[in-house]
This record gives structure tokens, sequence and C-alpha cells, in this order.
């Protein structure tokens, strides 16, 4: 079979595997080949684990769901066992962390039949919401070489945009699924808070605002992805009503929903949001301009740079213990230092006052949806994916940088400070570059969101949508 089953989806490629039509060793080197085509010209790995991956092909359950399917893993929270892990910091590489045990959302993984060929880059720590860690050197967007993944789950975003895998593992702390998704034209999905577990190393992440998924060409690749991962682990921090299937939701019926939009903005992002408020109209759903006026409250941003300043140090720290020995400034880049130092200014107290202050936001923002809106559709970013190089830190003017995020990225952390689900889908294009539109639900309501999604795949495909040849 040619390469082009490369292109299908997840559920495809599985349902070609279980009919015989190509086999798992061979998709798999199919797979190995285009990820060093796309590696060579877009440097989104950061280590390959292709013998280990042939190995394990064989031991594919044939009734998982995409059993044998290729996928890559951000190098980022996500441990393989025996496997480095680094997340983009140069004192870590020199140190040569090796990781003890498969984290839970690995096993998961595995469980679900796929195949971790490699693992990929994210920004130092995933701090920036690009992929242009120091020490490995900018990943590249595969519609446009000199223009950012976004991040920081660029390299697996870019691996998927570009035809080497249909999944790719990431984490959002602040958008680093929905942005890069946006920027490389694929779907991103940031599940409900306590949806995907942490464990075994993690529990009440950050506050709460980091999840762990995928990237995915598909929305029913993200609805069946999410059927296998979405196990509870004991001691779990928060607890959600389970579902009997993302996938079976998609198939039915949403009846007519109120959909609030928000048309912000570069043109061609309002554009975008306007072409989607038209195809839910024709739907039978109800669309209006509205907005949690939360949103808009300036003590926001304050609150989250303490969160954003403690997450940093509360990282170094966790670094700290596992090498047994502290990072000090030369092992870092000179915004992770900064903010941890930023962090080491503030006392116990001021991180639970901040997070008092956001929980108190969330109820206001919770109440917006009680109004009676069903879904909130916005712009993903709020511009197309800038040039490489747009997220530079200036010492003599180091908060600049943290407002540029704020910025392109408006619309992203918000949710996960909130624990709503959202999911970043490429609805459009401009100037040959792709454009997402953001959709959120209400915290738990996964399955109308990914129904809702499911619709619009239908209403504007875009499967057959793909960046320049590599």
């Amino acid at each position: 079979m040619s390469d082009d089953v490369l292109w299908l989806d997840a559920t495809a490629q599985a349902a070609a595997l279980r009919d015989g039509e190509i086999g798992a060793v061979e998709l798999f080197e199919l797979a190995v080949d285009r990820l060093a085509t796309v590696d060579a010209n877009l440097a989104v790995l950061v280590h390959e684990r292709f013998d280990a991956a042939r190995n394990e092909i064989l031991d594919c359950a044939d009734e998982a769901p995409f059993a044998g399917v290729p996928m890559v893993l951000k190098d980022l929270i996500a441990h393989v066992a025996g496997e480095p892990l680094v997340e983009g910091v140069a004192g870590v590489a020199r140190r040569r962390y090796v990781a003890r045990e498969d984290t839970e959302l690995v096993r998961h993984f595995r469980g679900a039949g796929l195949v971790i060929a490699a693992m990929t880059k994210c920004s130092e720590l995933g701090i920036l919401p690009t992929t242009e860690p120091a020490l490995y050197g900018p990943a590249r967007n595969p519609w446009d070489r000199d223009r950012s993944t976004m991040g920081s789950s660029g390299g697996s975003a870019a691996a998927v945009a570009s035809g080497a895998v249909a999944i790719g593992h990431g984490n959002d702390l602040g958008g680093s699924l929905r942005s890069p998704a946006s920027a490389c034209g694929i779907v991103g999905l940031k599940p409900s808070r306590g949806r995907v577990s942490l464990a075994p190393d993690f529990g009440d992440f950050m506050g709460g605002i980091a999840g762990e998924f995928a990237m995915t060409r598909s929305v029913r690749d993200a609805a069946a992805l999410l059927d296998a991962v979405a196990v509870p682990s004991p001691g779990d921090p928060y607890e959600i009503p389970r579902v009997p299937s993302f996938a079976g939701a998609l198939r039915e019926p949403t009846g007519p929903l109120r959909v609030a939009i928000v048309p912000d903005g570069a043109p061609a992002c309002r554009g975008a949001v306007e072409v989607a408020a038209r195809a839910l109209e024709d739907m039978g759903h109800r669309v209006e301009v509205s907005r949690p006026a939360a949103l808009d409250e300036p003590e926001y941003g304050l609150h989250l740079f303490g969160i954003i300043t403690a997450a940093t140090e509360w990282s170094m720290a966790w670094w700290h213990r596992a090498l047994g020995e502290p990072l000090g400034a030369a092992d870092v880049e000179p915004l992770t230092w900064w903010l941890a130092e930023q962090s080491r200014r503030r006392t116990p107290g001021d991180y639970l006052s901040t997070i008092e202050w956001l929980q108190k936001w969330s109820r206001r923002v919770a109440a917006w949806w009680g109004d009676g809106f069903d879904l909130l559709v916005t712009p993903t970013m709020a511009d197309v994916p800038p040039p490489l190089g747009s997220f530079t830190f200036d010492p003599e003017s180091p908060v600049s940088v943290l407002l540029r995020v704020t910025e392109l990225t408006p619309l992203l952390m918000c949710w996960n400070v909130t624990g709503s689900p959202a999911i970043s889908l490429p609805l459009a294009t401009a100037d040959d570059l792709p454009v997402g539109v953001q959709l959120v639900a209400p915290p738990g309501a996964d399955s109308r969101l990914l129904a809702v999604a499911a619709q619009l795949e239908e209403a504007l495909p875009w499967k057959d949508r793909r960046p320049p040849t590599l």
C-alpha cells in the first residue's frame, strides 16, 4: 500500500489494519520513513524509539480500538519507562534523566493499541505557546517553515499535520493543545478537568489548570481516543461523571442549542468564527454574540501571572527532586529563571490567595453558562501563526513576552482555569495558513462539545486539506 494510508485518520488506519489491507509492521515503517522526512525538514523530534516500537507492535491486542496505529508523544509530563525525559531543559539533558515508569496516560495509549514511535519537541517546561526551545532549536510549521507551530505541543502538531502520524500526544496548561492545532490545521481537544488522569506522579497539577490528551486529524479520532484514556485512577483529586461512549455521542442528535460567538481577533479569525456561526444556524442552532463578562476583568491577568510563576518554580523543584541536585540559572532559559525568581518573592499565602481568587472568578464564568448558553465559539488564536522568533524574552522588558502571549491567545487559558472542555477545529484558512475555531462547553459537557464539533466537521470538512509537500 502507498503512503497515502498515512493521511487517513487513526480510525481509518485501524480499520485498514483489521481488514488486512495493510500490516502493522508495514504501516509502522511507512510512518518511520515519513517521520524521518518530516524531521529533516521541520525539526520536530527529540528522541526516536523505532526499534523498541517495532518490538511492541507484536504485543498490540487485535481487539484494541487503534491496534497497530503509530503515534508520537510530547516530551513533557508523559513518561515512558526506560526512555529519556528532557522537557526542553538543557540542564536536564546534560544529566541524562531516564523515566522510571509509564504514566497512566501512556499505559492507556498502549492499551488502545497505539505504538509510540518517537518523542517530540516542546517549549522549555511547556511555558511558552511556541515550540522554539533554546536546547533544540525551533520546530517549523509545515504550512510555512518560517512560522511558529505554536505550542507548547508544536512538535506533535507538526508531525500530525505533515502526514507522519494520525495522533500526537500533547498537554494543555494554557492552550498548549489548541494553539498548535490551530497553527498546524488539525484537531486539538482539551477535555474537562479530571477527565484524563495525571497518575501516578501528579494530581492537582498546577492548581488544576493542566490537562493531558492529544491532537488528531478528525473529531471521531478525538472521541474514540477519549473513550480509551478517560479512565479514573484511584486517588485522583477530581471526580467527574463517566460517559458511556464519547464516540457514540457523535451519532446522537443534540437538538437546537443556544450558542454564543465571540467574533474577535484579526479579520481572518473573525471571519472563521462567522463562517462557523452560519453553519451552526443552518443546523438549527440559535446563535448570538455574547461572552462571560468575567473574561474581561483586569485582575484576572495578574492572578494568572501568579499561577505561571508558581508553576515554573514548582517544575524546577520537581526536577531538583528527580535529579538529586537543583537546576541553576545556567541550566534553563532566561525566561524560565526570571519566572521562578518572581515566584520566590511571593509567599505560600499569596499563592493560596491567587487560587481562591481564580476559583471565585470561575464561579462568575459559570454563572454565564447558567443563563442558558450551551456552547461558546471563539477564534482559537487572535491571528494566524506568527513568524518564528516572535516570543523572544527581553530582560530589559521581561513582561513583554507575556503580553505578546496574551495578545495572541487571549481566550485559551481561561478554560484551563474553569475546567471547561474546549476544542480547536481547522475550519478555515487565510493566505494558505490554517485558522482554527475554538468551541467551548460547560465543565463536564465533553459529549455535547464533540457532537457539535462533528456536525461542523461534516458541514465544513477539512480532511483533504494538506500542507505543502515537504
